[in-house]
């Protein structure tokens, strides 16, 4: 790979110094490189603008955190552009390189020591009971998840969910997850559900806090069509919950309303190496 785009969360490296030692060193390898952040003036935080990519970037270098990689994934889905993360946030599943690693892994990526690894996306689209409501029809992309939610403090939700319009259960709690195997590490595994090699393409269901004893996550077939209904309940208020996806609000959801969910066209690439496996990085991160 000769042409480098870095994408820098500066809450996690506020002084650019991690940013400025891979920028130099690709360039000291004769590589070019664009840093996105000092160039792209965004209104969202780390989001990047497209449009101003320099043509053919073969490789996105993300620094940050997992969360910085999500929303890095998400202007970028169109472009097919393999991203690898550096870390430097918390538990880094997605950013996996560690800063410290990082000349060694670059070397890897320049020589081409590394394979590509697809990670299959949902597509949400939001169907609220009124149609002139704010929010009808808002659609999103999820490389982790997509969650529905309660919109209040202090009282559950009902969701129903149907497969392929099928009716297969009724949750009641705080709200449902549905997952990509690359989620299943994230809200998911905190919520109890399981966790998916995210080579796989599966969808998997989790409730949040159900009230009962028997609630359990479900994983499907990725070809599923997943739609999740807020039930009207005793105490239905304008808005019952809320529509998220990995992890920003795309829209409100009144009783009667719900979200369709299916697997994206579009996969996410993920540069990964030879010497790292998903079981290895399970160990490190989970297994204290």
């Amino acid at each position: 790979m000769e042409r480098f785009c870095i994408i820098t969360n500066r809450s996690k490296d506020e002084e650019l110094a991690v940013t400025n030692e891979v920028a130099e060193y690709l360039k000291r390898k004769g590589k070019f490189v664009f840093v996105a952040q000092e160039e792209c003036q965004c209104e969202k935080g780390c989001y990047t603008d497209v449009e101003k990519l320099p043509e053919n970037i073969e490789c996105i270098i993300v620094i940050g955190g997992d969360g910085t990689l999500l929303e890095a994934s998400q202007d970028l889905q169109k472009t097919n552009i393999p991203i690898v993360g550096i870390n430097k946030g918390t538990v880094g599943f997605l950013a996996d390189i560690e800063a410290e690693d990082y000349a060694s892994a670059l070397d890897d990526i320049i020589e081409g020591n590394f394979r590509i690894q697809n990670h299959m996306r949902l597509d949400a689209t939001v169907f609220r009971k009124t149609p002139d409501k704010k929010g009808n029809g808002a659609r999103g992309s999820a490389l982790n998840d997509v969650t529905i939610t309660r919109y209040g403090f202090s009282r559950i939700i009902s969701t129903a969910v149907y497969v392929n319009d099928v009716y297969m259960t009724t949750y009641k709690g705080d709200g449902v997850i549905v997952s990509t195997p690359t989620g299943s590490t994230g809200y998911n595994l905190s919520a109890g559900g399981p966790v998916c090699d995210p080579a796989l393409y599966s969808i998997i269901i989790t409730p949040i806090c159900p009230h009962s004893l028997t609630a359990r996550s479900v994983i499907l077939p990725a070809d599923a069509k997943i739609t999740i209904k807020v039930d009207v309940s005793k105490k239905t208020q304008e808005n019952e919950a809320v529509v998220s996806i990995d992890g920003e609000m795309i829209s409100e959801l009144s009783a009667g309303g719900y979200v369709e969910i299916k697997k994206s066209d579009i996969d996410t690439k993920i540069i990964k190496f030879k010497r790292t496996s998903f079981m290895q990085i399970i160990s490190e991160k989970l297994g204290k």
